[in-house]
């Protein structure tokens, strides 16, 4: 668990995958708020927005209740720019436009996200990196942070993100989904923290 940002109100974090970012009483899965508390004189932290399981990246957590509140509204009020690096299962075809704007509404049923035209809006910016042996390298941008909205967009495309069988990719190793770029408005401060949180298959 690598600390890429820490400072008096909050830290930054890269979660691996596997991890949760906090409990959900499934004792078998590790998660980053109680690490955090045994390796830190019983800290306790409190996550403002979640990753995915199976996904990596970068994860803002406060140390106090105040600096929640202000970095949860920032997310709410998509103050908060991000940026994901994606592997997918397949050839993302480019179209004329770049990035592949996906504007498709999301609903959330049996764990899992569904296109639903009369779900929440939902969008979500691919950019190709590059393709080799049958995957697709991506960077994806999002204006809305809906349940699972990168997966189920990607789904959409016809390229799932590789090793989501749950949305339709072969397995893999792990998810190739991870949180690689965050920036906000400082909450102790007037400017912004910048945090870069490289994929770990590129390193």
């Amino acid at each position: 668990m690598k600390i890429l940002c820490s400072r008096r109100g909050f830290l930054v974090l890269e979660k691996p995958d596997g991890f949760e970012v906090q409990s959900t009483h499934r004792p078998s899965i590790p998660n980053l708020v109680d690490n955090w508390a045994e390796q830190n004189d019983g800290e306790v932290l409190l996550p403002v927005h979640r990753l995915d399981v199976r996904a990596s990246g970068a994860v803002v957590l406060a140390r106090r209740p105040n600096i929640a509140r202000v970095l949860s509204e920032a997310f709410r009020n998509r103050q908060v720019v991000k940026s994901y690096r994606v592997r997918l299962a397949g050839d993302l075809l480019e179209k004329d436009e770049s990035p592949i704007r996906v504007s498709a509404s999301l609903c959330k049923r049996d764990g899992r996200a569904w296109i639903d035209p009369d779900g929440k809006s939902a969008v979500s910016f691919f950019s190709v990196l590059q393709r080799k042996g049958g995957w697709t390298d991506a960077e994806v941008k999002t204006e809305t942070g809906r349940f699972h909205q990168v997966r189920a967009h990607a789904a959409f495309l016809g390229t799932p993100v590789l090793g989501d069988v749950r949305y339709g990719s072969p397995s893999a190793d792990r998810l190739y989904l991870h949180a690689r770029e965050l920036k906000f408005p400082d909450p102790e401060g007037d400017g912004w923290i910048n945090i870069l949180c490289p994929e770990p298959w590129s390193v």
